[in-house]
């Protein structure tokens, strides 16, 4: 994930108005969707959505609401199989995330209770199971352009 803060404000500005300030969130996802005779996945495709907020917090509850739009676009979009009877006999639809350290957003126990909550969120909404990995980098280790 990424995400930055802009403020709507002139290079030179006179008055002393408070600027509108819009926060970015960038979402890439990487996937196969398709596959071959025996079930196996094959070619890969990258997606990339972004989120735009005036939430200047950028907090976990706007990333987690970014996410799990994201997720239901993804699987409409690609026609995804979320009955019970895929998920019994291939096994639950599993979800790996990457981000960066950032406390706020990504660490801290609030966190990992919205980490706990995705598979009920994803059950109540499609009807069955998923398996959710999410992977941190230590703090400032993802940070900027690598």
């Amino acid at each position: 994930d990424f995400s930055n803060r802009y403020e709507h404000r002139q290079r030179k500005e006179l008055t002393c108005t408070h600027p509108k300030t819009t926060s970015v969130l960038v979402l890439l996802v990487h996937h196969s969707p398709k596959f071959d005779g025996q079930g196996e996945k094959v070619g890969h495709k990258t997606d990339c959505y972004q989120v735009w907020s005036d939430d200047i917090k950028q907090d976990r509850f706007w990333h987690w609401t970014a996410y799990k739009k994201v997720v239901s676009d993804f699987i409409v979009r690609y026609s995804v199989d979320t009955t019970p009877e895929t998920a019994a006999t291939k096994g639950p639809l599993q979800f790996i995330n990457w981000s960066d350290g950032c406390g706020e957003q990504n660490k801290g126990r609030r966190h990992f209770r919205k980490l706990t909550e995705f598979p009920n969120w994803f059950l109540d909404k499609y009807n069955s199971s998923c398996m959710i990995t999410h992977n941190l980098a230590c703090s400032h280790h993802s940070a900027g352009v690598n």
